[in-house]
């Protein structure tokens, strides 16, 4: 897959576009196709810098707060389907994130696909509604 990857502090210019493996969706998470993502100040432009507290490992995928469709499942995943639309929203906290970490429980979102723990994905409605 393509994501947007981090290997260093800096400007824009350090953001490079690159083929990356796709990750498979682990237990209680989701696969995502992702169509858009959002780009925020703290979690994105700061760390992106080095300003911001959290200083992730690299190399990095910044991103938060995507869109997109369901194309896998982990174990444990009902709903929702293959083929759904969702989103991920940042303040859903995967059962396993120590408050405090959301920074390191959120990020990848500049990815075509992105595995995520299904407690944070919320479904969007069907189109047309």
């Amino acid at each position: 897959m393509k994501a947007i990857v981090l290997r260093q502090f800096g400007g824009p210019e350090v953001l490079q576009l690159e083929e990356i493996e796709t990750p498979e969706p682990g237990p209680n998470e989701v696969l995502i196709r992702v169509h858009n993502v959002s780009v925020n100040v703290t979690l994105d432009t700061l760390m992106r810098h080095g300003l911001h507290p959290y200083k992730p490992a690299f190399p990095h995928v910044l991103g938060v707060d995507p869109t997109g469709e369901v194309v896998a499942l982990g174990s444990g995943v009902e709903r929702p389907a293959v083929g759904e639309r969702v989103a991920v929203h940042l303040h859903i906290r995967s059962p396993d994130c120590p408050p405090g970490h959301e920074a390191d429980d959120a990020g990848d979102g500049h990815c075509q696909t992105k595995a995520n723990r299904y407690p944070k994905v919320v479904m969007h409605p069907p189109s047309g509604r």
